[in-house]
């Protein structure tokens, strides 16, 4: 009986291997959002750790793992935000959300 071997598709923006706080998302966010929503923050939205990021800030969670479309981040970012993040980089957090939020 023939064997299949599982196939890993690339996620969006040719990102290799799995997508996790660690790996792809805290950095992407730190690097485009950090001077925002770094340490200290003032927004009171910081996007320094997986803590942090998914605790939210004073409105409440940002993301809701495995509901990318509940999740207030999107709403932001379509609302004209003021760092618009690109196509690729916004369906890169989107997959990472609906895969339940991984942190590693």
């Amino acid at each position: 009986m023939p064997t299949s071997t599982p196939t890993t598709e690339p996620q969006p923006g040719g990102v290799t291997g799995p997508l996790t706080w660690n790996d792809t998302i805290g950095p992407l966010l730190q690097s485009k959002c950090g001077t925002c929503h770094g340490a200290g923050s003032f927004t009171g939205l910081a996007f320094d750790t997986y803590a942090d990021f998914m605790k939210g800030g004073k409105n409440g969670a940002v993301a809701l793992p495995k509901d990318s479309a509940g999740s207030s981040f999107f709403k932001t970012q379509a609302s004209g935000h003021a760092v618009v993040l690109s196509v690729d980089e916004l369906a890169l957090i989107k997959a990472w959300i609906d895969a339940g939020a991984p942190e590693k």
